[in-house]
């Protein structure tokens, strides 16, 4: 998406030809700008104030753009890749109850903390990390 402040500095230029168009489209309405002698003054006043109307248009347009926020998009479950050095042996969680092996699959976040479910026996309990001291 481009800069709020290049879409502004945009905005700002098109409000200004488009004032200028439709300033001038309204004095040759009028009568009262000079034409070339063989240019009708109606269609030259609703020519210039038309274009000068769609170009306010656009500059607000881009204004409303710039004002508009971001929006969120959801691509499903956060993931965490962890690089780590040196080998890492990993450890087999098992159940306090029933000694049964626990799989990633069983472990859920509950409010914000790991909980596990037994497969086995059911049991469910909060996992907590130990300090390593």
């Amino acid at each position: 998406m481009a800069s709020k402040a290049f879409l502004n500095v945009g905005a700002a230029i098109m409000f200004i030809i488009g004032f200028c168009l439709v300033s001038y489209g309204v004095l040759n309405f009028v009568g009262s700008a000079p034409l070339a002698s063989n240019t009708n003054w109606l269609t030259a006043g609703l020519g210039f104030g038309c274009i000068g109307i769609f170009l306010i248009g656009g500059s607000v347009g881009l204004l409303w753009t710039a004002s508009a926020k971001p929006q969120l998009r959801n691509s499903g479950p956060a993931t965490l890749r962890l690089d780590l050095p040196g080998e890492i042996k990993l450890s087999p969680v098992t159940c306090r109850s029933c000694g049964g092996v626990l799989k990633p699959e069983n472990i859920k976040m509950v409010a914000d903390a790991p909980t596990v479910q037994c497969p086995y026996c059911g049991t469910a309990y909060q996992l907590a990390e130990q300090p390593k001291w």
